[in-house]
Order: C-alpha cells, then structure tokens, then sequence
C-alpha cells in the first residue's frame, strides 16, 4: 500500500522537475534571443563607423603619414582627457541603474537617476573642455587655436554621443541607438570625408565642429520629448553616490583603454617621430574599429545582467558567452595577420610601409580584448568592479613602465608588443577571478583555438610569395574552422546553439524582462 501510494508523489515529483526544466531551457533561450537581438542592433549602429575609417584613410592618402600622425594626437589626447575627467564611468552604471529599477514607479526611478547623470555630465564636459584643449596646445601638433577647438569639440562630441546612447540602453530603445550612431558619424565624419577631398584640414574641422553640435544637441531634444524626460539636478549627495559607484568603472577602463587609445599619446609623449607616429596610428586605426565588437556585445548584455533577472541571466549567458569569446576573436584577427600587407597597401598606399609589421602584432591585442571587455561588464552586474579596478591599474602601470623604457630602446614597434602583452595578462587575470561565475576557466578551448590559429598563420607567411593575398585570407579562414571542428571545440551541439542564437538576432522581439517604459 505505501509503495502504491508513493507512485502519485513520484510522477508528481517527475512532472515538477520536467517543468523546471523546461522553464529553464525556455529562460536561457528567451535571454539568448534578447541578447541577439540587443547585438545585432548594436553592431548595425556600429557599422557607421566605416564613416570614421573612410575620414582617416582620406587624410592619410591626400596629406600623408605626418598629418595623419598630428592628427590623431589631437584627437587621442581628446579622447585621454576625455576618459580621464569627461565619463568617470557614469555611462556603464547608468546603464545598470537604469535596467536594475523596479517596474512600480519605474519611469520617475529612471528620471531621477537620468537627471543625477546628466547634471554630472554637464560639469564634467566642462572641465575637459579646457583641459583638452590646453592639453592639445602643449603636444605641439597644432598651433592654431581653430584647430585645436574644432577637435576638442569633436572630442567631447564622442563623450556625449555614448552617453546620450547609454539612455537609449537603459529604455531598451536600441533602434533609437542605431539610427543616432549613423546620423551622427554620417553627417559628421561622412561628410568630412567629402571636405576632406577638397578643402584644408582645418576647414574640414571646422565643419565636423558645427555638425557635432547639431546633431547632438538634436538627439538631447529627441530624447527629452520622446524617450524619458530628464531635468538637471544638481543635488551633490546624489552626485556623490553616482560617481562614487562610478569610480571603480572608471579606473578599470582607464587601465583597459591605456593601449589601443593611450597608446598613440604615449608615443607622442616619448617624442617618437611624426612619420613612424603616422604609420602606427594607420595600424591602429584599423584595430580600433574592430575593438567596438566586444564592447557592442558586452554592452549589449549588460541590461540583461542587471535587470531583475540578473541571476538566472548570469548563469545562463556567461559559460557559454565565454566559450563563444575563446573562438570568435580570431575570425577577425587571422584575415588581418594574414593579409596586412596587401590590405595596408590597398587602405593607405605605398607610404605607409612600416603599418603592416605594426598591425601584425597589435591585430593579436583584439583576442584578450574581446576577453576583458566582456567581464569587465560582469564585474558591474556582479558589484564586483573594486576587483576589476585593482587588478587593471595594476597591468596598467606595469604596461606604461615597460613602454617608457622599451619604446626608447627599441622603436615604435614595441609598443604593439607591449599592448599586446599587457592586455593579455589583464585577461588571464580576469578569467582566472571570475572562473566561480563562468564554471571554469575553459582553458582548454582557448589552448586549442589560439594554437590553431597560430599554425595557420604561420602555414600562411610560408605560402604568401605564390597565392594571392585574398585567396590565403579566406583559406585561413575556412581551415581555422575546419581545424576547431576537427580538435573538437566546435560540435554539433554549438552550431545548434548558434543556430539559436542566429535567430534571436533576425527575428525574435526583445524579453520582457527588458521592456521599454
């Protein structure tokens, strides 16, 4: 009889596992289809970005290597001072802020913290006005004060753009996102390209100056009128709290961003030559475009991480997000190291002879890139970002050290080493403290993928004086997967996941759980 009587309990007990299963599996698949989409909006936005390159391949090509190099210390030195005094982070907690708030009452929860926010930015822009330009004086690349404001201006435009885009995150409007990114790199760098064919450099500047203000101060209306209202709120204990939240995110991407941003300043400050300046800021023009892949993935995780499913998110998305990050990097960084010459050649013609030998080490930095970025982002959604701050300061100032005593030493070309170095041991670092959140540190996946690519550019380099460049990108390629088939990283089970993931980013609707207000 009491055997009898169990049975019931037992399908019971069956049917209610089931169910969680169930659940689950419809939880991470709802989550994968949301990041998906959130992704593939945020990569169609970032596409814009080939206004910007268009703008430095021109400048490269009428003025050549010296220009480019004057050039983009100013704009580098912008972007330092602008990282130093211009974010502090807010951006990143914003948009956690903003995901974390409860539905009841959510829109005056958001407008609060949105109006603390924007008060801060306001003064901080301030600031780094003047700095900026003190700053870009004090280089020597440019003793015309027009100069020097258009591109301060165009600076804090960047700053400002992020920030009015990190809004537009925290609503869940990723498509109001897409459509300012492209409005504003089309109508600023765009069509700077085409005065850049036929006016000065400093004409040109002028124009991308006026065309920053206008297109920003328009979106700030769009958003005030359309998405959520915001007010300026100079209340200091508010103020206080945010950038005291802040600063922890702010030490860690100043640490992350000293090589790929700081590193052209760095060989401005060590009086490296404008020529060879030039040739390494070629290569790193072409790096830099593809390091908003990570931070656009990373980016859009961070509302699902932080919302009020954030745990079961977590769980879910981070394991495999890892995997994911070990194999995908190199879909990028093999075509490049592979054919640097040919495509140095074809962006910036002949002069640029000492790019390729740069973009060939520093192409290699997107690996732990990709890598960090997307923890460091965890570390937010976690509150966990006192960790990553500590330990990114630390390579950080190890890295500048080695740079101030190599580059002298050793040329220009050390500093790809260096930021190569450097951002590999923050991302092992990195792995290794969160591995209790990703399940393991997966190196074996990583040993496989890096060792795999490795071969293969090597096979590549001895084949490229008989095969044309672009046949050797593709084969790579294609045997670089074919390889991670074989050693068995990639299975059967992935590309079914990938499958998924495929379609969250063509054709499902965004989770509820990151609804817009």
């Amino acid at each position: 009889m009491n055997g009898f009587l169990k049975q019931p309990d037992q399908q019971m007990e069956v049917v209610t596992s089931l169910s969680v299963v169930d659940a689950n599996a419809l939880h991470a698949r709802g989550h994968f289809r949301t990041f998906g989409r959130n992704a593939l909006l945020k990569y169609v936005g970032e596409m814009s970005r080939l206004f910007q390159m268009a703008f430095f391949v021109i400048i490269a090509r009428r003025f050549g290597p010296a220009v480019l190099g004057n050039l983009t210390v100013l704009l580098m030195v912008g972007s330092a001072v602008g990282l130093f005094f211009g974010d502090l982070g807010i951006n990143t907690v914003l948009i956690a802020r903003m995901s974390s708030c409860d539905k009841e009452d959510r829109r005056e929860k958001v407008s609060k913290v949105l109006s603390t926010a924007l008060s801060c930015k306001v003064l901080l822009s301030l600031a780094a006005l003047m700095l900026m330009s003190a700053g870009m004086y004090f280089t020597g690349s440019s003793h015309y004060w027009f100069e020097i404001l258009a591109v301060a201006v165009i600076s804090l435009g960047g700053l400002w753009l992020e920030f009015l885009t990190s809004i537009m995150n925290g609503v869940n409007r990723f498509g109001s996102e897409v459509w300012l990114r492209i409005a504003y790199r089309g109508l600023v760098f765009g069509i700077g390209t085409l005065f850049a064919l036929f006016t000065p450099v400093t004409t040109d500047l002028m124009y991308m100056a006026v065309a920053t203000l206008v297109v920003l101060t328009a979106a700030f209306v769009y958003i005030r009128r359309n998405l959520i209202y915001a007010n300026f709120s100079f209340g200091l204990t508010a103020q206080i709290s945010l950038l005291k939240e802040s600063l922890p995110v702010w030490v860690t991407q100043l640490a992350q961003l000293t090589y790929l941003k700081f590193d052209v300043v760095i060989l401005g400050l060590l009086h490296v030559a404008a020529l060879e300046t030039g040739w390494y800021a070629a290569a790193w023009k072409i790096v830099d475009v593809l390091t908003t892949i990570p931070s656009l993935l990373a980016m859009a995780a961070l509302p699902l991480l932080s919302g009020a499913s954030s745990k079961n998110s977590i769980a879910t998305m981070v394991p495999k997000y890892l995997k994911i990050i070990y194999v995908l990097p190199f879909l990028f960084v093999l075509p490049l190291a592979i054919g640097a010459d040919w495509i140095v050649h074809l962006l910036y013609g002949p002069d640029f002879s000492g790019t390729s030998r740069v973009l060939r080490i520093l192409v290699w930095a997107l690996v732990p890139i990709f890598i960090h970025t997307f923890l460091a982002v965890l570390s937010v959604a976690t509150n966990r970002q006192s960790e990553t701050a500590r330990l990114a300061t630390a390579v950080s100032v190890l890295g500048l050290l080695a740079a101030v005593w190599l580059v002298p030493r050793e040329g220009y070309q050390s500093m790809a080493t260096i930021c190569l170095v450097a951002n590999s041991f923050f991302a092992l670092a990195m792995v290794y403290k969160f591995r209790n959140v990703a399940g393991s540190t997966q190196f074996s996946t990583a040993i496989k993928s890096l060792g795999s690519a490795l071969l293969i550019e090597i096979l590549c380099s001895y084949a490229s004086p008989y095969v044309h460049p672009l046949v050797l990108i593709v084969a790579g390629t294609l045997v670089y997967l074919l390889t991670l088939l074989v050693v068995g990283v990639i299975s059967a089970g992935n590309m079914k996941f990938m499958w998924q993931f495929a379609g969250g980013l063509l054709w499902n609707r965004v989770a509820a759980e990151t609804s817009s207000l």
